[in-house]
């Protein structure tokens, strides 16, 4: 096993350090906001990911953010109709990216695609947001957050703790400690900095390997954000504890979605991320109820309609009588103790 760690290592660093995307190839210019949206299709109508990601950028407009928005996809003919590019462009600021343009764009699937299209962005400094993330407040302002413009790296937590038993405390030779994964439905990140740069080509090999390795000693892309930037040194903010929104079976919860706060504000959630029972999947799951570890402060348009519902609240989940995949409950505060 020591040896298999040391191999898997010095792989780790060659990337990071020996190979040419190490550091930047071409720097970007300004700041925008990144997102993926539809894949390629038999037919030629949107896909449910199209949609999800023009929902989106329809919903940041309404903050009043007018960031010019990189909507990459693989193909979607939706989106390669005549003309659509240029009104995408002319009425939102959408500039469409077509991952078959890029390296390893057109083989790349699921999370591999995000780490592929931040790589080749045109941003200097970007803004990602999933497909199924809604943005609450202009987010605009984070960018000129102070811990974010020294670390160059801004993430919100996941639900879950790093795993202390995962092998990659030991290939990064690091004891294990209490760190919250990253919740990787937005990220902020200045692709300039070439420390920034550094990890996340590693992560983009860690992805890309994920099917093989990876994906099998960890979370997810979760933890491989994390462990690329814990290798290589880069340092990174994140914001402060996350709460959960999500609908009522009578008068159970059930939560569907992580609502992230603002790092300077932090009584004040700026994301929506809509991690299970997606838009495209939804049998009937609406945002009705918020567990919030502290007080919330959102726009009317968006707490009309919500029960505030504490986090000590001891009801157990139950989405749709049961028949939901999955639902989050927050039973009480997580302990964040090195124990």
């Amino acid at each position: 096993v020591a040896e298999e760690h040391f191999r898997v290592r010095a792989k780790w660093r060659s990337i990071a350090d020996g190979l040419p995307a190490a550091r930047r190839p071409r720097i970007g210019v300004g700041r925008g906001v990144l997102t993926v949206g539809g894949l390629s299709r038999p037919d030629a109508s949107p896909s449910a990911d199209t949609v999800s990601a023009l929902l989106a950028i329809a919903q940041l407009r309404r903050t009043g953010c007018r960031l010019p928005v990189e909507l990459w996809h693989r193909g979607d003919p939706a989106l390669m109709e005549k003309g659509v590019a240029w009104t995408l462009w002319s009425e939102g600021e959408i500039i469409l990216r077509d991952l078959h343009q890029v390296p390893g764009g057109a083989e790349a699937k699921g999370n591999q695609l995000t780490v592929i299209a931040l790589m080749n962005s045109g941003f200097a400094e970007v803004l990602f947001i999933d497909r199924d993330n809604f943005v609450i407040h202009d987010p605009r302002p984070l960018f000129d957050v102070q811990s974010y413009r020294d670390a160059g790296a801004l993430f919100w937590p996941d639900f879950f703790a790093v795993n202390p038993r995962t092998q990659l405390w030991n290939i990064i030779e690091e004891p294990p400690r209490a760190l919250w994964t990253f919740d990787v439905g937005q990220m902020l990140l200045n692709l300039n900095d070439n420390k920034t740069w550094r990890a996340l080509s590693l992560t983009r090999y860690l992805n890309q390997r994920g099917p093989e390795i990876h994906w099998n000693l960890s979370r997810g892309e979760s933890e491989l954000f994390l462990f690329a930037w814990l290798f290589v040194g880069a340092p990174y903010d994140t914001a402060g504890p996350l709460a959960v929104a999500g609908d009522l079976n009578g008068t159970t919860f059930c939560g569907h979605t992580m609502l992230q706060f603002d790092p300077s504000a932090q009584d004040k959630a700026i994301f929506a991320h809509r991690s299970h029972d997606k838009f495209s999947q939804s049998d009937g799951l609406r945002w009705r109820a918020i567990k919030p570890f502290k007080g919330l402060s959102m726009p009317s348009h968006i707490e009309d309609g919500l029960q505030i519902l504490r986090h000590d609240d001891q009801s157990q989940c139950s989405c749709q009588d049961g028949k939901a995949d999955v639902c989050w409950d927050v039973l009480s505060d997580v302990d964040q103790s090195p124990q």
